[in-house]
């Protein structure tokens, strides 16, 4: 007879099992040990950390409180006062009900519990090192629940590994304490790290005061209330105004108190905003959604954030209808269409397809010229006889005329970084190059020529310059911020990134998140010129900006920086630095839409010659497409 395969595993094994579900990071047991001073009706929270929760966990609240018996069983796998009988598992009205979120965290660190039941005497204390149970202990202590959870994962190291920097670990949770104070505005909660205050709420009378608190006063006083109520469901919050938007996502939503996530929900949302948004911005959204508990299963996964409609279809079209009805009382906003028929709303264009656009429209701006000014036969003047080396001729388009000239040529890397400066626009994903088709234009992938032919600017966003074989077709933001991201990582790398003081600080008011973002990433700000210094609880004073920059408002460049963090996730301090020469490149670099000199134009097209091919801008995107004068002629029927 062969041995058993199959055993059973031991409670240490489950429980740590256990603890991989429910607790992924300090955020998680801070989430699990916040509802339950929820669900024992505590009306102050509060939390305190040492080394982002690494070191140090600590929740207490006024709540409820245990017993001493209740306090020797809270730790045991699968024990819970939440659920008494099979049926209540779809009757859920508390946050916490699995029974398994104590157990898990007592099983992956040193924890302490302290608790008191209203009106008893006395209250009682219990420790549990990695997983092992003491005594109930008689013990002096307020009404209510303190539970402690010191060097998390120390005995799971691989988990342990997994983690972030403090600074980031601490943002988790001032997120996870968001999710939980929003829909209790009645409940006030306190966050401290190391000692030091970091989150403040006191009771709010209602939701938009709690908004107010943790956002910004001017945010929460620019939603508008939505109201919906049928059979199945009520809807309460506040929503973005048609075309207001955020420039980072604000959207919670909250099922009978319990933040969620949804697809259904999503895709109301995106539908409903299709055509009320402009590119680049996100709808600001509070919602709170009622609902029978038996009609959802909130039960779907451990950490509780995925649910399961019974009719997701219904909650899609009541949200839908009660989000339209919403948005059409508050009227249209300039420079914001109404949202079309369901038959005329367009799918956003492909990259190969606007390209194809703006070859057709070159093509044609050629061919309504060439109409005016035949060219003389021959190839490499084929520009010249439409435009001088720095001037346009007469039948050019009144748009592309050169403005005065407002800044001399560059007589340096320096100045001619320098040489404009202007917000930016959104950056793109690098795009493979499909097959060329006849007529197509290219990436300019080769190398940059040592002269500078004639050249113009057309919808003052796009210089054509004439070469030997054909023209290129250049994006002057694209190119600028390659230009200047080139410099700025050429300067950082010396240690040598000049800075422009201000003449009085600029003080910016931020959430509680980009707050602690920023003072995570200072010393890297300052490595490129951007001087921060922390100025109050969640305020930072701007002293100095990168000299290339001075002419961006110093607030707009630090928010391009926190909108820009969620391009990828916080990393090494490699990836960090990377990302923020790219948002500053960015933010610095002569926008779309700006007219340039002659001069401008000759300047930045000196400083391309000289940084070398490099075809794309830093977020990836084409900084020149090449035109071929036999694709072009073809084009003509010349061949």
């Amino acid at each position: 007879m062969s041995a058993l395969r199959i055993h059973k595993l031991s409670v240490d094994l489950v429980n740590k099992i256990a603890a991989g579900e429910v607790v992924e990071r300090p955020a998680s047991v801070v989430k699990e040990l916040v509802e339950n001073s929820l669900d024992a009706g505590a009306t102050r929270i509060d939390v305190a950390l040492e080394d982002g929760g690494k070191r140090l966990i600590r929740v207490s609240d006024d709540g409820a409180g245990m017993s001493p018996a209740d306090l020797a069983l809270a730790f045991e796998p699968h024990a819970t006062s939440k659920l008494l009988k099979p049926d209540d598992l779809f009757d859920i009205r508390t946050l916490g009900f699995r029974g398994e979120a104590l157990a898990s965290v007592a099983s992956i660190s040193h924890c302490r519990a302290v608790s008191r039941e209203r009106g008893a005497r006395e209250g009682a204390s219990i420790e549990c090192d990695g997983g092992r149970m003491g005594a109930v202990r008689a013990s002096g202590a307020p009404e209510g629940t303190l539970i402690e959870a010191r060097d998390l994962f120390f005995n799971t190291p691989a988990r342990l590994k997994f983690l972030r920097t403090s600074a980031t670990e601490l943002r988790h949770v001032v997120e996870m304490l968001t999710r939980l104070a929003l829909p209790h505005p009645q409940v006030a909660f306190q966050l401290t790290h190391n000692q030091k205050p970091v989150l403040r709420l006191e009771p709010a009378a209602g939701a938009r005061e709690r908004m107010a608190a943790l956002f910004s006063p001017k945010l929460a006083e620019s939603l508008l209330p939505l109201e919906s109520r049928s059979s199945a469901m009520e809807i309460h919050g506040f929503i973005s105004p048609p075309g207001a938007g955020e420039t980072q996502s604000l959207q919670y939503i909250f099922l009978n108190g319990r933040y969620i996530r949804d697809r259904a929900i999503q895709r109301a949302i995106a539908e409903a905003y299709r055509s009320r948004m402009m590119r680049g911005k996100f709808p600001a959204l509070f919602l709170d959604l009622q609902m029978d508990p038996a009609r959802v299963d909130v039960n779907v996964h451990p950490t509780k954030i995925e649910v399961r409609f019974r009719d997701s279809g219904a909650v899609f079209a009541q949200l839908l209808s009660a989000l339209e009805k919403t948005l059409a009382s508050a009227g249209g906003v300039a420079g914001i269409s109404p949202a079309p028929a369901e038959a005329e709303r367009r799918e956003p264009v492909p990259e190969s397809q606007r390209k194809e656009n703006v070859r057709k429209a070159v093509i044609e701006f050629f061919e309504r010229t060439a109409a005016v000014s035949p060219r003389p036969e021959g190839g490499a003047g084929a520009l010249s006889s439409v435009v001088g080396a720095q001037h346009l001729s007469a039948e050019a388009p009144a748009k592309a005329e050169a403005a005065p000239s407002d800044v001399p040529p560059p007589q340096n890397d320096a100045q001619t970084a320098q040489a404009a400066i202007a917000p930016p626009l959104t950056g793109g994903r690098a795009q493979h190059a499909a097959p060329l088709q006849p007529g197509q234009p290219s990436l300019a992938t080769h190398t940059s020529p040592a002269s500078i032919g004639a050249f113009f600017q057309v919808h003052d966003s796009y210089i054509v310059e004439e070469t030997p074989d054909g023209f290129l077709l250049i994006d002057q933001h694209a190119l600028h911020e390659r230009i200047l991201y080139e410099e700025l990582r050429r300067r950082v790398s010396q240690a040598s990134v000049p800075r422009q003081r201000l003449l009085a600080p600029e003080v910016v008011e931020l959430r509680a998140a980009e707050f602690l973002q920023v003072m995570e990433w200072r010393a890297s700000l300052l490595k490129m010129g951007l001087e921060v210094e922390e100025f109050g609880e969640r305020t930072v004073a701007i002293q100095a900006v990168p000299h290339m920059a001075t002419g961006v408002d110093p607030r707009e460049l630090l928010m391009q920086l926190l909108r820009d963090k969620e391009e990828r996730a916080a990393g090494r301090p490699v990836e960090r630095e990377e990302l923020l020469l790219r948002s500053i490149a960015c933010k610095a670099a002569i926008k779309a839409g700006e007219r340039l000199s002659p001069a401008r134009i000759q300047a930045l097209l000196e400083q391309r010659n000289r940084i070398g091919p490099e075809p794309t801008c830093p977020h990836g995107r084409p900084t020149t497409l090449r035109f071929r004068l036999d694709e072009i002629e073809k084009q003509f029927k010349r061949k």
